[in-house]
């Protein structure tokens, strides 16, 4: 098991690897678990990682994930960015399927508040790519995170 974290982290996260899938366990350490928090998100993505507003989106609502992205939990925003940095990865090795699908979950009646479970259908041959697409997808996060909180400062 991989786990990516420092005490001044706002979140979490505990990786393990399996045949076909990859498995993320995020801990958010603030009561602030979706982007309704983060008003900026959109236009954040937009500036910062816009392949990612690009991501198909299955929710209950059918809509598309510049939609959704505006008012979901930050798990499921970090399923998006791990499908995203993954898909990026796996184009610049030169590969041309490049088809990843995640799921991300949550039960916080039997489970601490803000913890999201992730996971990432793929290929065992392209779990190479998981290394570098969830090491971006934290800084992506911390950085929407931090972006906000300097916001609340000013």
């Amino acid at each position: 098991m991989y786990t990516a974290s420092t005490s001044t982290s706002p979140f979490t996260i505990r990786m393990s690897l399996k045949p076909n899938k990859a498995l993320f366990i995020m801990s958010l350490k603030n009561p602030h678990v979706t982007t309704r928090a983060y008003p900026e998100t959109f236009t954040f993505l937009k500036q910062n990682f816009a392949p990612v507003l690009e991501t198909k989106c299955f929710n209950a609502q059918h809509l598309p994930f510049t939609q959704e992205v505006k008012d979901t939990e930050i798990g499921h925003l970090f399923e998006h960015l791990l499908l995203s940095f993954l898909t990026l990865h796996k184009r610049a090795a030169g590969e041309k399927n490049t088809l990843f699908r995640g799921v991300t979950s949550w039960d916080w009646t039997k489970e601490p508040f803000g913890t999201f479970h992730i996971t990432i259908y793929l290929d065992t041959a392209d779990q190479k790519y998981v290394k570098g697409a969830l090491s971006q997808s934290i800084i992506l996060t911390r950085l929407l995170l931090a972006n906000h909180q300097q916001r609340m400062v000013n």
